[in-house]
């Protein structure tokens, strides 16, 4: 049996198909947050919602001798506290990591800038890196007494414990080997699903800068970039309706982009849906993702097979990724009118949508490949 923590609801369950389609029946999947997330999702019925009142019920149901590795969705406080109270030593356990996981609780405090911002210049001054030491230093000797605390610290012990690493893209695995300093196993079997596209390619006049209103998305990064560019014709579009944290933040952007484009910008605070979502995207002629972490991987994947012209920043780790891959993207850092201006040719699109194609292909073999090795005794299906 593979034992499942469950706590991003929405990711997880898209990857819970990869199980559920190589070790049928052989799933059981434990949610560390309420089912009422859970809106119309597909293997809700063999979940099991562990709260408070159950916690010590859920675990004594359970057949650990029979339970051979455990994968957990999105690490948090409560899962890394329900591991290490619960989870006997000698079960494999994996991470499956979505990038708000890893980068902002381990890899940021340990010297990765993980967002811009020039509100708080002293944000990864020595005072604040010692701070965030401390507290994690603390965390593990708590660990070590079995005292546990609810916070994003306590993680860090947790590590020892983790023997592979299921990232979005390869990349998320080197970034947590090289920050936590640890040998984990890189384990591919993240499943890519192929966003709807039309078969002709559209001519838009619309600039998507980021994905959502979270602080890693860098608007103010990609403001710096954009400020000498004269837009002409063409309109700014930002979406601004998931991962709303910070209002203050988000204040600010708005603010600074009107400044500069006036009355050519507009803000998505709307949640729209997968369907409309991907339909606007046939009005992007340009889309710039500057983030400094793995995110928005499915607005890159959509619009490269649209034959957007895509703009990712140097400082992330996606924009190695794709340029070793062998796309034709750009990186924001070299943005200028020339470039801007500049639309790709109807050759460059057609090129950059067959090598999206054939890299989901791929995907899917690597899935077949890494569950063999990594999951060995449970059916792969052809």
């Amino acid at each position: 049996m593979i034992l499942h923590l469950v706590t991003k609801h929405l990711v997880s369950n898209i990857c819970l198909s990869v199980f559920e389609k190589r070790a049928q029946g052989q799933n059981i999947i434990l949610v560390l947050n309420s089912l009422s997330c859970w809106d119309s999702v597909p293997f809700v019925n063999n979940a099991i919602e562990v709260s408070e009142d159950n916690e010590k019920d859920v675990v004594a149901s359970l057949d650990f001798s029979q339970i051979t590795h455990v994968v957990m969705h999105y690490l948090t406080s409560k899962t890394a506290v329900f591991i290490q109270k619960y989870i006997p030593q000698g079960i494999p356990i994996y991470w499956w990591t979505y990038g708000g996981d890893l980068y902002s609780p381990y890899l940021q405090r340990r010297g990765y800038d993980v967002y811009y911002t020039d509100l708080t210049p002293f944000r990864y001054g020595w005072t604040y890196m010692v701070k965030r030491y401390s507290k994690t230093l603390i965390n593990r000797i708590m660990f070590r007494f079995g005292v546990f605390y609810d916070n994003r610290y306590m993680q860090t012990a947790l590590m020892d414990r983790i023997a592979g690493v299921i990232p979005c893209i390869p990349p998320d695995h080197e970034m947590a080997c090289k920050y936590i300093k640890k040998d984990f196993k890189l384990v591919r079997v993240h499943p890519v699903d192929c966003p709807p596209f039309d078969e002709e390619f559209h001519t838009g006049n619309v600039v998507a800068i980021g994905h959502s209103a979270s602080v890693t998305g860098n608007h103010l990064y990609a403001l710096k970039y954009m400020s000498s560019i004269d837009i002409k014709d063409s309109c700014i579009s930002l979406t601004l309706s998931y991962n709303i944290n910070n209002r203050d933040y988000l204040k600010i952007v708005k603010e600074r982009y009107k400044r500069k484009f006036k009355n050519k910008v507009r803000f998505i605070e709307e949640r729209l849906s997968k369907d409309e979502y991907y339909k606007s995207q046939n009005d992007i002629k340009i889309l710039i993702i500057a983030c400094w972490r793995q995110e928005a991987l499915s607005n890159v994947f959509s619009c490269l097979l649209r034959g957007v012209k895509v703009f990712l920043s140097k400082r992330g780790p996606m924009y190695d990724h794709f340029i070793n891959y062998g796309f034709k993207i750009f990186a924001i850092e070299d943005l200028n009118q020339e470039e801007f201006d500049t639309p790709l040719k109807l050759d460059e699109k057609q090129y950059n949508r067959n090598l999206m194609l054939n890299y989901l292909s791929e995907q899917e073999k690597r899935i077949d490949e890494d569950f063999k090795l990594y999951f060995d005794g449970y059916i792969v299906e052809n």
